[in-house]
């Protein structure tokens, strides 16, 4: 069977490389070559453009929002333009509920078939393949991946007919896990101002009332102040997809006011120069906010204004 993959970021080339090592044919397009270079010395194939996917059984986007994907599916280079009848595209992405409404449709009238599979779980998770992929499709259309999702994934959820309620979930749980990272920041910072020991307090919570490793996962890297952490959810990306909850729920007619909530406090940690940061980093936000200083940020402050005084002329 030979597969074609579109997008080899850090989710993206893990992916690639595990379905190469499960022995499928791979053909790979990324707007950058070069990320591509590993997977082609273990032999896959670089093509030019998602046109060059043409003749791939199934064909696999996951890139990082619904701008990258129209610009892969749709346009005179486009792969969707060029596929041959039968061919099927699983969408891994997370993107907008509409944009896989409006590509299902299309991808019906060239008579291929839409797979909705965006994943959960982290870089490394990929790169094990541990994913957590929800799939919505034709059931018989969900057979035909059941190998691929096999080397990716330890557990697939059909989630129905709809390729576009498979990404309604994967926005969903974002939704939730940027906002219980929000309410995990608040208490955090309030356990430390009050002078309660952090990790006693994240080890009782993890083990007793919130034992998802969401808690511990996050919890751990607010209270070390891994903010920085490689690979990690990254604040644009949380702010994407928060966006696209309040875009659904406002084409539902369906409260979530929560989102808004979130939605600013990812915007004022953006704008307090934490972008380029972990969502975790919303726990510094909090602290911050709280007016607790960063002991290791303050002696370094400090260091630097007495190197500062020392140039000054006596």
């Amino acid at each position: 069977m030979k597969i074609g993959f579109m997008g080899l970021g850090h989710m993206g080339s893990k992916m690639a490389a595990r379905i190469l090592q499960a022995g499928f044919e791979l053909s790979v397009y990324n707007r950058t070559p070069a990320a591509a270079k590993e997977l082609v010395s273990q032999g896959a194939k670089l093509v030019e453009s998602p046109a060059d996917l043409h003749d791939c059984h199934i064909v696999i986007s996951m890139l990082s929002d619904d701008k990258a994907v129209e610009s892969v599916v749709y346009g005179d280079r486009g792969f969707l333009k060029h596929v041959e009848p039968g061919t099927i595209h699983i969408s891994m992405s997370t993107i907008s509920p509409s944009l896989a409404e409006h590509m299902d449709i299309d991808h019906q009238m060239v008579n291929c078939f839409l797979v909705g599979a965006p994943v959960f779980g982290r870089p490394e998770s990929a790169e094990a393949g541990k994913l957590f992929v929800m799939a919505g499709g034709d059931e018989q259309v969900l057979r035909s991946c059941k190998r691929v999702f096999a080397a990716l994934a330890q557990k697939v959820y059909h989630v129905g007919e709809n390729p576009a309620h498979a990404h309604l979930m994967k926005i969903l749980g974002n939704f939730m896990l940027v906002s219980n990272v929000q309410i995990l920041s608040e208490a955090l910072a309030l356990a430390e101002k009050s002078g309660l020991n952090q990790k006693i307090f994240l080890e009782a919570m993890t083990s007793s009332l919130f034992s998802a490793p969401l808690f511990k996962n996050y919890g751990g890297m607010i209270i070390e102040k891994a903010y920085n952490k490689k690979n990690g959810f990254g604040m644009p990306l949380a702010l994407k997809d928060i966006r696209l909850a309040q875009e659904a729920a406002a084409n539902a007619g369906s409260p979530l006011p929560m989102a808004s909530l979130v939605h600013d406090q990812v915007v004022t940690a953006m704008a307090r120069g934490l972008g380029q940061m972990d969502l975790s980093a919303l726990g510094k936000l909090a602290a911050d906010n709280a007016g607790i200083i960063d002991q290791s940020s303050s002696l370094l402050n400090r260091d630097r204004s007495m190197d500062l005084e020392s140039d000054i002329p006596h």
